[in-house]
């Protein structure tokens, strides 16, 4: 009776997280019609969202990366985005796999790619989903950065997710528009907006 109990307080609770982040993508859709993400708070204050977004993005205080090497762009987004797809599936193995595989040095001298390096090599050295999760998310924030300054034929799409890490917000790269979010996996597969066309 216990574990019966127990199984239908997990279903609510995943229940209402889904219906959460529904509410977020439909306030998505709306403000896409009528203006800017502006919410009130409880103290009756408005509150731009996009401005968290942007400042959740540029926390590391690098708003821009230097030019790279097409090969190197190339090769980091492949294997970038390897290791996003092992997060959606939730297979640790497959995203060190991706991770070790990445061999690239940093002969530019750029502070973007030094930065993502450093947190790449938390998500090759582990096997901890959640932490690879967490490096990933600072990966994520120089790769857009690197991708921003050298776009290619192929577009990539930044897409955001305003639930991950406790309601704090996490953005990702994917080659495709459909969200398949990388923080949450099966559990809130769809999770998530598109924020931004990079490329193509």
């Amino acid at each position: 009776m216990q574990i019966k109990w127990m199984k239908l307080a997990l279903a609510c609770t995943l229940g209402l997280a889904v219906l959460a982040c529904n509410g977020e993508e439909q306030q998505a859709a709306d403000d896409h019609e009528h203006g800017p993400d502006t919410h009130e708070h409880h103290d009756g204050e408005a509150h731009d969202h996009s401005h968290d977004e942007e400042a959740h993005l540029h926390e590391g205080g690098h708003e821009s990366a230097e030019p790279l090497p097409a090969e190197v762009v190339g090769q980091l987004t492949t294997q970038y985005l390897a290791v996003k797809d092992a997060l959606v599936a939730g297979d640790a193995g497959a995203a060190t796999a991706a991770a070790k595989a990445l061999s690239v040095e940093n002969t530019s001298g750029s502070a973007s790619l030094d930065h993502l390096l450093l947190h790449w090599q938390a998500m090759a050295e582990g096997d901890d989903i959640e932490a690879q999760r967490v490096a990933f998310e600072d990966v994520s924030e120089h790769m857009y950065l690197i991708a921003k300054a050298n776009p290619g034929e192929s577009a990539l799409y930044k897409q955001y997710c305003p639930m991950a890490f406790d309601n704090t917000g996490a953005y990702w790269l994917a080659a495709e528009e459909e969200v398949l979010n990388p923080y949450f996996g099966d559990a809130m597969l769809r999770c998530g907006k598109v924020q931004e066309t990079i490329g193509g």
